[in-house]
């Protein structure tokens, strides 16, 4: 989109010298004044939102009390307890997935892509380590 200005000499050259001082011409100097006065885009607030729900997933902590609970249910030395709990991390890890497939399907349709070319495109795969049953 192009759009013509009516500066002041004054504002002009404010503008001319503020761009020389970093280095851009003054048009792009002008183009990022503007993006930052009127702030993000929502959608690129979105985005962000959405990026962050990638990130979520378990601590190292929990990571290590779960593949010791699953070697012990692999062992078949789990109690009760640890079955239970077992199963809650279990239940929150296939949540998280899911939240971030959620993610995945909005971004893709924010960006205009299909699912398959988001995920591609941010290297995702499934929160956690594979492990044989």
């Amino acid at each position: 989109m192009t759009v013509i200005l009516e500066l002041t000499p004054a504002l002009e050259a404010r503008l001319r010298d503020r761009a020389i001082a970093r280095g851009i011409d003054p048009a792009s100097y002008a183009v990022a004044v503007l993006g930052d006065a009127l702030g993000p885009a929502e959608s690129e607030t979105r985005e962000g939102e959405l990026l962050r729900c990638l990130d979520l997933g378990f601590s190292p902590e929990t990571w290590a009390r779960y593949r010791a609970l699953v070697a012990r249910r692999r062992d078949e030395s789990i109690s009760q307890g640890e079955l239970d709990e077992l199963t809650g991390l279990t239940d929150r890890l296939e949540l998280a997935n899911a939240r971030r497939l959620e993610a995945v399907a909005e971004l893709s349709r924010i960006r205009g892509k299909t699912f398959q070319e988001t995920f591609d495109e941010l290297g995702l795969g499934p929160i956690g380590e594979p492990y044989d049953e």
